[in-house]
């Protein structure tokens, strides 16, 4: 299955975004102090493997133009990669080991796909992206995610069925994903990665 287009974070409403944080931690168990993160999202119904960069993190524009995330770079940082949507950097010492472990709001874990070191680099801008069967009204749609918890979703031009659904970034897009996915009531159901465009 191809894998759908990523839709840009700045066209989604911060109140979204908000709404969605709350309502995805309503939707899915409380992970445990010991428990493993996902590694691991759909494309279609192909579970794909990514791996973790511990010592990475990513900070979105949108957050960085508004007071609700604390900047990760400074002394503690080296830029690595980024664009006009994100910043990624590299945690060098044990003053910023916080922060790449549990990034704050408006940040992401980073990841690389598969288990290549040179892999792209991939962080969750926030949103899941999902298919819903075709008989389905966007009202019966919007009733469905309210009853997990969930806020409206956009609907999207890339073709029939294709919804945004609204969540903050970071690992609680990724986790809402898996579980819509895995949910089987769906018929695909994946974050709206920001990935690295390949170096030439």
């Amino acid at each position: 299955m191809t894998t759908p287009p990523k839709i840009s974070p700045a066209l989604w409403p911060t109140t979204a975004w908000r709404l969605a944080a709350v309502a995805a931690l309503a939707l899915l168990p409380a992970l445990s102090a010991g428990a493993a993160e996902p590694v691991y999202y759909y494309d279609g119904p192909q579970r794909i493997a990514i791996v973790r960069q511990p010592e990475l993190v990513a900070e979105f524009a949108a957050s960085r133009r508004t007071a609700q995330a604390a900047p990760v770079a400074g002394p503690a940082t080296t830029p690595v990669a980024g664009d006009q949507v994100v910043r990624i950097v590299r945690v060098n010492a044990a003053s910023g080991a916080a922060a790449a472990a549990a990034p704050g709001q408006g940040q992401s874990p980073v990841y690389r796909q598969g288990s290549s070191p040179s892999g792209r680099l991939m962080a969750l801008p926030g949103g899941v992206l999902v298919k819903f069967q075709p008989a389905w009204s966007a009202s019966r749609i919007n009733a469905w995610l309210a009853g997990r918890g969930l806020p409206p979703a956009q609907a999207q031009a890339i073709g029939p069925g294709w919804y945004l659904v609204p969540t903050a970034p970071g690992l609680v897009a990724l986790e809402t994903a898996n579980a819509l996915q895995e949910s089987g009531a769906v018929l695909a159901a994946s974050p709206n990665w920001w990935t690295e465009t390949a170096k030439r």
